[in-house]
């Protein structure tokens, strides 16, 4: 679990609510009209733009992204890919079929490695794969960029809503409050869901596609090096060369200990 996306959207909450709670009571901002024409509407918006059956997927993979830890690193793609290349050349691609790798999409490309299939075919599967999920992740965010979009819209609507009737009845001063309350609180509503959850969760599926992106591009590369018993020195450069010139490994790195050639070295 990712504490840092958990903190932040509680901590969120937590800070309107302690603020509503030291200058009045919490009943007063909840308003039962108020919520059917903000979350309601907006709910309703998303099914005429997107289909019903994609709405719960888009919420499946927000709360997935939200929830689980950032995936494997370039860096450690680079380690392991050394570490199986080394171990491909000393004992055959057969040899990996043995070797635990915890990373699923990697682990499936070794086994089609293993199975003996084409380059071609490897590449194909494997970027069919990436692409599809990279789409599902491309609909979630639009998804989240839609309800960001509408959520204030419809609090606006709300807003407009309360006014006209308190308007249209300002000779019962008993209707005003009401009136008033649907009027501000939609308002109050649209700009929490898109402002606290819509917004940072589409911007973090945005990150976390271009972080998959990356990563699973560099995996298909290094998968089809291991299958071709690539030499590990110039395979650590082809893989090195997806990465920006400050992240990739140095050499004086790749001596250490800890260092993606040394790690190699053990597996073997």
């Amino acid at each position: 679990m990712e504490l840092g996306a958990v903190l932040g959207l509680v901590g969120a909450f937590g800070v309107v609510l302690v603020a509503i709670l030291m200058g009045s009571g919490l009943s007063l901002f909840i308003d039962i009209p108020s919520i059917f024409i903000v979350f309601g509407g907006t709910t309703m918006a998303a099914l005429v733009r997107f289909p019903a059956k994609a709405l719960p997927k888009a919420m499946a993979t927000a709360i997935k992204v939200a929830l689980t830890p950032d995936p494997i690193t370039p860096r450690q793609i680079i380690d392991v890919a050394l570490d199986l290349a080394q171990r491909a050349r000393t004992g055959g691609v057969l040899a990996l079929q043995s070797v635990q790798i915890e990373d699923v999409f990697f682990a499936k490309g070794i086994q089609q490695c293993v199975d003996n299939q084409t380059p071609d075919f490897i590449r194909k599967a494997m970027s069919a794969d990436r692409d599809m999920m990279l789409e599902r992740h491309d609909m979630s965010e639009t998804i989240f960029r839609t309800i960001a979009d509408v959520a204030p819209a419809f609090g606006m609507i709300g807003t407009l809503v309360g006014l006209v009737q308190m308007l249209a009845n300002m000779s019962d001063p008993s209707s005003i409050g009401p009136s008033m309350a649907v009027a501000i609180l939609t308002t109050l509503y649209g700009s929490m869901i898109a402002n606290i959850i819509a917004s940072p969760i589409a911007d973090k599926l945005a990150r976390r596609t271009a972080q998959d992106r990356l990563n699973k591009t560099m995996i298909i590369e290094a998968v089809l090096q291991i299958q071709a018993r690539q030499n590990t020195m110039l395979m650590q450069e082809i893989l090195a060369s997806y990465l920006p010139e400050k992240q990739r490994p140095r050499d004086d790195e790749d001596e250490a200990p800890g260092g993606a050639a040394a790690q190699a070295a053990a597996g073997a």
